[in-house]
């Protein structure tokens, strides 16, 4: 699946998963692509948060949300395909998707999605 990626775009995920693998398996959050990943193993979830690309919250639909979380969805596919170990990290934890808004000094998740349960937060 690899061969699908460009290779420079291959070659940025290796490097930042390089990065960050390690302390991922500790339990820290990773950023890799557009993706951040993290693992709350108190809950046994494998949380990936992907973020919208308006400036003003506003301007966020329902349909970008669910659309975004199509996408992100797709991308930890293909991370799985070239992290293996990754996929072995996080197997026996329930995977869970947000789309947040990155207001600058934080972010806010505006929907998510678990359990093929979408919900969306028109007023986060």
């Amino acid at each position: 699946m690899s061969s699908t990626l460009p290779e420079n775009i291959e070659a940025e995920l290796r490097r930042e998963f390089a990065r960050g693998a390690a302390d991922f398996r500790g339990g820290a959050s990773m950023p890799i692509g557009s993706l951040v990943l993290s693992k709350d193993t108190r809950i046994g979830r494998f949380v990936v948060y992907c973020y919208s690309s308006k400036h003003f919250r506003q301007n966020i639909t329902q349909a970008e949300a669910e659309e975004r979380i199509a996408i992100a969805k797709e991308e930890v596919v293909q991370l799985f395909a070239l992290f293996p170990e990754l996929e072995a990290e996080v197997r026996s934890l329930q995977p869970v998707f947000h789309f947040c808004y990155d207001y600058g000094k934080g972010a806010v998740s505006v929907a998510t999605e678990e359990d093929g349960q979408f919900v969306y937060y028109p007023h986060a």
